[in-house]
Order: C-alpha cells, then structure tokens, then sequence
C-alpha cells in the first residue's frame, strides 16, 4: 500500500509529547518499516535543559517499541548519517539518535540556550569594531 519512505524530524520536546510513544509503540508493533525518524538529542526543552525532566534513555525507549535504532555519534557528519539511514533495512520502523550535541542557534546571543525557544535572536559579533 505505501511504497514510499517516511522520514521524521524529532527533538527532545517532541519525543516528551505523550502522544509520540503511543505513536512510536503503534509503529512498531505494525512493524512499519518505511518510517524512519530523525532525532536530534540536543539536550534542551522550551523551559531549560533536559537533565531537569527528561532522563530516560531514548534509545532503549525505541528498541523496546521493536524500533532499529541507530546512534551517530555526530550528528553533523552527513556521511555516517547517510551510511546509518541506508543500513537500516525495511523490517521495522528506524530511528536515528544523534550522540552529538550541536550547536543551537549558532552565533547567536542565544546559542545552546533554552531561551532560542521563541525568544528574539541577535546575531553575535563575530569581529571587533576596532
């Protein structure tokens, strides 16, 4: 019926969501494997970091839900992301976790903060006026 790939962009804020487990369960238990998930562990939510209430071991979380799950360890490099999305196969649903923690809203007062959440960005100076 769906001959096609589907792919995800996830963060933090979206896995804490209630509704994605039930997503991710049910996607696993019909062993949909044209679905794969791109998730960035950037380690922050809309009200601070996600060391105050978000804790769980997401990886584990999926391969419990019978996902693949796939770990790049920086999530910048675009060929071991690429060389992880095509090893993934077609049995099951697939996530991939990125182990990196990249920069938000680079060069800007806000970067890696939670407050680039809605908040007004300026961009930073990258050289002295003098």
């Amino acid at each position: 019926m769906v001959d096609h790939f589907t792919y995800v962009l996830a963060s933090d804020g979206d896995l804490m969501e209630g509704v994605a487990s039930e997503a991710a369960s049910l996607a696993g238990e019909l062993g949909l494997g044209k679905l794969i998930c791109l998730y960035d562990d950037n380690h922050v939510t809309l009200a601070g970091a996600t060391d105050l209430t978000f804790r769980e071991d997401k990886a584990r979380r999926f391969e419990a839900y019978g996902w693949h799950v796939a770990t790049v360890v920086d999530g910048n490099d675009i060929v071991a992301l690429d060389s992880a999305i095509r090893g993934l196969g077609t049995k099951r649903p697939a996530v991939h976790h990125s182990g990196s923690d990249p920069h938000r809203v680079w060069l800007t007062h806000k970067q890696d903060s939670f407050e680039a959440h809605g908040s007004p960005l300026v961009r930073k100076r990258l050289v002295s006026p003098n």
